[in-house]
């Protein structure tokens, strides 16, 4: 949890990831086609909300999965050290970083979105000296 904060704090008051110079989607979001299928900003969105719900119920899921193995693949030596540490490890790890990217892609979309509402203001402004 205190991963997820710090992170928030990053995104929200140090202005990451504009804090450092220009953001490129191409660059920071290699497997995100943004040609595929519907509004860039709806798609973002949406996977933002999955990432954020997924990353809370996490915690929760993994346990039965875990026990699903178990039945499935026969018992696992569970009380050995490193068993115990990985799936720790795990069930710590992957929720955190499911919920960072679930706020990433919200920041990054809330960007995009400024920028194209900056872009249309401007346009409109131009339009209305051109009709003049």
């Amino acid at each position: 949890m205190l991963t997820v904060i710090a992170f928030l704090i990053s995104v929200r008051v140090m202005g990451w990831p504009t804090s450092s110079g220009a953001f490129n989607v191409w660059l920071n979001l290699p497997l995100f086609d943004p040609t595929g299928g519907g509004d860039v900003l709806a798609r973002l969105r949406r996977d933002s909300s999955i990432n954020i719900v997924l990353g809370f119920l996490l915690p929760f899921l993994l346990p039965a999965a875990f026990k699903l193995v178990v039945l499935v693949f026969g018992p696992v030596a569970i009380t050995a050290p490193q068993t115990l540490i990985w799936v720790m490890t795990a069930w710590a790890i992957v929720p955190a970083n499911l919920v960072m990217r679930g706020i990433a892609l919200n920041h990054i979309a809330s960007m995009i979105e400024e920028k194209r509402r900056r872009t249309y203001e401007e346009t409109k402004a131009e339009e209305q000296f051109q009709a003049a």
